[in-house]
């Protein structure tokens, strides 16, 4: 399988919505431009994001591939391209599966910004998350 990650276009905002609300992820303010994806024959398969909060944090966020396509390593190509885009310094992710992140250099993190600790408690009270922590990926 050859599938390629790109920058998001305007065009391709119904389909991150769908694919969003499929996978049960954070619809919060909502932008393609925020948005890498993935697309297999012209289907998007995969999408993930970071945005700044109000408070100055960035977090990578929204990022889910569809079940047939798991495992093939998208979603962690995802999350390069959108750390390399944005050659940030510090990006916080909060999420329960932090195996996951750590193929991408996370590590768990005790942050105490606002933004990030209400968008901890949306993930327990509107997207039925057991244990989200936070983690952070420093670039060096």
């Amino acid at each position: 399988m050859s599938n390629t990650i790109q920058a998001a276009l305007n065009t391709d905002l119904p389909d991150i919505i769908e694919l969003l609300e499929t996978l049960n992820l954070d619809m919060e303010e909502v932008h393609y431009s925020e948005f890498f994806v993935c697309k297999d024959k012209g289907e998007l398969i995969a999408a993930g994001r970071v945005r700044q909060h109000e408070d100055g944090f960035y977090e990578l966020c929204s990022l889910g591939v569809l079940e047939d396509y798991r495992g093939a390593g998208i979603g962690i190509d995802i999350v390069k391209a959108l750390l390399q885009k944005h050659s940030l310094d510090t990006v916080y992710v909060v999420t329960e599966i932090p195996v996951y992140f750590e193929k991408s250099g996370f590590v768990l993190s005790n942050i105490k910004s606002e933004s990030l600790q209400e968008k901890q408690k949306r993930c327990v009270e509107e997207y039925a998350c057991g244990n989200p922590v936070f983690m952070v990926a420093k670039h060096i």
